[in-house]
């Protein structure tokens, strides 16, 4: 392929080449989840829906997700799945709503979130929070995320779902998704408003599938991928009795919203 069409004008004739071909009634599906929390792999099988491509604002960066109205009224050209991981800040609930497009926002158990960031973490080089916890045990690393992301990881479950609109708003729970993949994806692409078969979505939710993805059976470990395990529950595993008190302290404090959240 010539160089002049590599790249992003090449993905910018496609999506507006697919806006031409299809009729789908989102132009853009928004994904708002947690880090660790499954919001990846729902993304991926979002961009496998027919003429769907991945497209993130030029603004949001690793750590950086605030949402600019502008980026999204109009939305871009084409039809694209964004996935972030913004906060429930007052202003960007105020550019979700406006947008008055279905959006989903994916959660997960916290317990299960923090021993999935303590390996990500650990793993991931230019993380900025990898030298603070580079060389410990995975441990020390769940006591790093109760003692500094707890709060701000409950706050962010506890705001998305007061704040989320009724009708647009649909909030999935990564362990249901889990559970029955097929069903919870149908759910999320019709919530979208998005048209395909039965036997399109299997075939999405087959080629994403974990065993398929890693060559692992889920349950099977690989400390140091990005798919780590595959499973939930998996905090059971690994949080001390101290640290599970610790982790019901702050989901008290959060509210029933947050400990109904985070499942037993």
């Amino acid at each position: 392929m010539p160089r002049a069409l590599r790249g992003k004008p090449l993905r910018r004739l496609q999506r507006e080449l697919s806006q031409r071909i299809y009729r789908h009634p989102c132009r853009n599906l928004l994904v708002i989840g947690q880090q660790k929390s499954g919001s990846t792999w729902l993304e991926k099988m979002l961009c496998d829906l027919p003429g769907y491509v991945r497209w993130v604002p030029s603004n949001i960066k690793f750590g950086k997700a605030d949402l600019r109205l502008c980026d999204f009224d109009p939305p871009p050209p084409g039809y694209t799945v964004t996935k972030v991981h913004t906060p429930p800040s007052a202003a960007n609930v105020a550019v979700v709503h406006s947008l008055d497009r279905p959006y989903v926002v994916l959660m997960r158990d916290l317990r299960d979130i923090a021993v999935s960031w303590s390996f990500y973490v650990l793993n991931t080089p230019g993380h900025h929070r990898h030298n603070d916890v580079k060389g410990r045990p995975v441990e020390q690393v769940i006591d790093y995320f109760i003692e500094h992301r707890l709060d701000e990881y409950a706050w962010w479950q506890r705001e998305w779902q007061r704040a989320a609109d009724p009708e647009r708003g649909l909030i999935v729970r990564y362990e249901e998704l889990l559970k029955d993949t097929c069903a919870h994806f149908a759910r999320i692409v019709e919530h979208y408003g998005v048209r395909v078969s039965h036997e399109r979505v299997k075939a999405i939710v087959e080629r994403h599938d974990f065993a398929r993805v890693t060559g692992r059976r889920p349950g099977e470990e690989d400390a140091h991928s990005f798919h780590r395990k595959g499973v939930a529950g998996d905090w059971k595993n690994y949080l001390s009795p101290l640290q599970v008190r610790a982790f019901q302290e702050v989901l008290d404090k959060n509210g029933q919203v947050i400990a109904a959240a985070a499942g037993d």
